[in-house]
């Protein structure tokens, strides 16, 4: 009985994540994407949506616990649901070694515009105080 009530859970839970899925994809706006960032949420929508299916069809898979008991179908029967739970689980870690990377070089890029930016701005700070006779220590600055 604890297959059965494991098998509703998973289902429901399957049926939850790929709407929840769907509706963010939907309401996403991928027009402000650059073609990279807009392949990266588009490979990332279909790992996981893949993911949330297939825990659903572990799920559903489960009340082959009802019918198989023994002998080589049994072993079988559930060497394949293995086969789809490691299966999962690898698409679990393919996504979040894609959103570690892609994140990661995101926030390596942004730090450099900033670096840029900044360089822009002492530059900048230093014409000031040079064309008006300003000594930094002059400032309110901290």
């Amino acid at each position: 009985m604890a297959s059965v009530a494991l098998s509703v859970v998973l289902v429901i839970a399957a049926l939850a994540l790929v709407v929840s899925h769907l509706r963010a994809w939907r309401s996403a706006d991928h027009g402000g994407l650059g073609e990279r960032e807009r392949e990266f949420h588009a490979r990332r929508f279909r790992r996981r949506v893949q993911a949330s299916v297939m825990v659903g069809v572990i799920g559903l898979l489960l009340l082959g616990d009802l019918w198989l008991r023994t002998g080589w179908p049994a072993l079988l029967y559930w060497s394949g649901v293995l086969l789809l739970l490691l299966w999962l689980l690898l698409l679990a870690a393919s996504d979040w070694l894609a959103s570690r990377v892609h994140f990661h070089q995101q926030l390596s890029r942004l730090q450099g515009e900033r670096a840029l930016l900044q360089a822009d701005l002492d530059r900048l700070r230093d014409r000031h105080r040079r064309s008006t006779g300003t000594s930094p220590t002059d400032t309110d600055e901290p």
